[in-house]
């Protein structure tokens, strides 16, 4: 599930445009900017473990491979450090130097990026990830009763025909059980990419640290080398959450939103175009040449809400970085 949009700004795979969308949208679900600033948040935060690195393994060789002797001075006198920059791990064997290495890095990662906490407390919103999906989760229920206004489709149990307040619509159960199960994802993928990147670094480390250490690599090459991995493998991944999950939670957003005005939710019949008594949703693709192969197909097709939960549908997002959502239709 996911998207990307402003409310002028969706293009229907389907097939009317609503009145105010922009029939060629690179942002369906009008999260360009949300996408850039957790983007951006990530990425300051693998900074400051970059810069760690460096002070630690460069600038004050804590691997000691200017000297296994501890013969010349330090670049850094002791104590002039930042509180998470180690001085030394010592000048036993390379393993127990990696040992010491692995140790520090995960905490300076867990710290510095993950932040860890329990389960119940990622639910319930105490990470720092949890403000992505929500403002996205609420730019969806935004969505959503755009949708639901511009086909006309009230719930005539209710009346609710799109008019409700975002903010009063994410405390109810349904919402508050979807947001829960963002919170959850999103907070496992920077614990995946944080894991992932303690692997790499301690792996690329354990290659070079003999060949550093009998000076067939300066120690410049080595700290990037393993910075490198910090890069390649742990803000890559967080950037490409970043994107994915707040599409995903847009789309989320707009399924709930839609299920609980449709006929699985209130028990009625409504006046929808659809099979089954199961409501319409129609697929929204960013509509760039950047569109890939995967999601083009679905353009101009509709499908029941059902067919969405199942996976007989298409889902967004469909890939990582996907840009489309599904769209209520009448």
């Amino acid at each position: 599930m996911s998207s990307t949009t402003s409310q002028s700004d969706v293009f229907e795979a389907g097939s009317t445009l609503h009145p105010n969308q922009d029939a060629r949208s690179e942002d369906p679900t009008g999260t360009k900017t949300a996408r850039k600033n957790a983007t951006g948040t990530f990425n300051n935060r693998w900074a400051t473990v970059r810069g760690i690195l460096r002070e630690t393994l460069e600038r004050n060789d804590a691997l000691r491979l200017r000297d296994i002797d501890h013969g010349p001075e330090r670049s850094v006198a002791p104590g002039t450090l930042r509180p998470d920059v180690i001085d030394d791990f010592g000048t036993e064997s390379n393993a127990d130097r990696l040992s010491r290495f692995s140790e520090w890095f995960r905490a300076v990662l867990d710290e510095h990026v993950l932040e860890p906490l329990d389960e119940e407390r990622v639910k319930e919103g105490g990470h720092y990830t949890a403000a992505m999906v929500a403002a996205a989760y609420a730019r969806g229920l935004s969505l959503a009763n755009h949708d639901l206004r511009q086909s006309s489709l009230p719930d005539p149990n209710t009346g609710d025909d799109g008019d409700e307040n975002p903010s009063d619509l994410v405390g109810r159960d349904r919402h508050q059980d979807a947001l829960k199960q963002e919170r959850t994802q999103i907070y496992g993928d920077v614990n995946r990419a944080v894991n992932e990147t303690h692997t790499q670094a301690q792996r690329t480390l354990s290659e070079d640290l003999s060949l550093a250490a009998a000076g067939g690599i300066t120690i410049r090459e080595l700290t990037n080398q393993v910075v490198g991995r910090v890069n390649a493998v742990g803000q890559t991944s967080t950037e490409t959450s970043a994107h994915t999950r707040i599409v995903e939670s847009v789309n989320t957003a707009v399924i709930e939103r839609g299920a609980e005005v449709g006929v699985e939710e209130v028990g009625v019949s409504i006046e929808y175009d659809i099979e089954d008594d199961d409501p319409e949703y129609e697929y929204t693709t960013a509509g760039d040449l950047r569109v890939c192969g995967r999601c083009s197909p679905y353009e101009g097709t509709s499908w029941t809400l059902t067919e969405i939960r199942t996976g007989v549908g298409p889902n967004p997002p469909l890939h990582p970085r996907c840009r489309c959502r599904v769209v209520l239709t009448g």
